[in-house]
């Protein structure tokens, strides 16, 4: 059975290969940034960073591609150290990734969520400009370990912060 990572990749992608079930493609040490409760509604997964490093060079890209069970959605995972200064990088991959998605994914697919999970503790806040670059960018900066719920894998929207 095909799962949602899997399913929105195009027929030749050389992606596909390298789609593991559930949080098997994660790295031992980042399986721990994401919830045991939300972990099984993860239907596959693929290590993006890996998967691509050979095909693009210099650019950067996130770390992860997961597939939600319940709604087939995708998202983005990035685990990085959270410093103002890390935000025009995270940005950047961001924006190298989405390239490269565009070329393998299937016309009518595309990325629902991109998150941010802290590796370590964060160094902003929420009202701090770069935070609201990432708003505005549509990069969801969440608490470790995260939830289902804010990575959108169960397809309710997370609870705006408030301001």
């Amino acid at each position: 059975m095909t799962g949602p990572v899997e399913g929105a990749l195009k027929a030749k992608s050389p992606l596909r290969a390298q789609v593991k079930a559930g949080v098997r493609a994660m790295r031992r040490r980042d399986r721990g940034s994401i919830e045991k409760p939300a972990r099984p509604m993860i239907e596959d997964s693929l290590d993006l960073d890996s998967a691509t490093a050979a095909s693009r060079g210099t650019a950067r890209s996130w770390d992860y591609l997961l597939g939600a069970r319940e709604t087939g959605r995708l998202v983005a995972v990035e685990i990085h150290p959270v410093k103002a200064g890390n935000v025009t990088e995270i940005l950047e991959k961001r924006r190298a990734s989405e390239r490269l998605l565009a070329r393998e994914l299937r016309a009518s697919e595309r990325v629902h969520a991109w998150v941010w999970i802290p590796s370590g503790r964060s160094d902003f806040g929420p009202f701090e400009r770069d935070r609201l670059r990432l708003d505005q960018e549509g990069v969801r900066l969440v608490s470790r370990p995260a939830s289902a719920a804010r990575l959108g894998l169960n397809g309710v929207a997370p609870r705006p912060r408030r301001r």
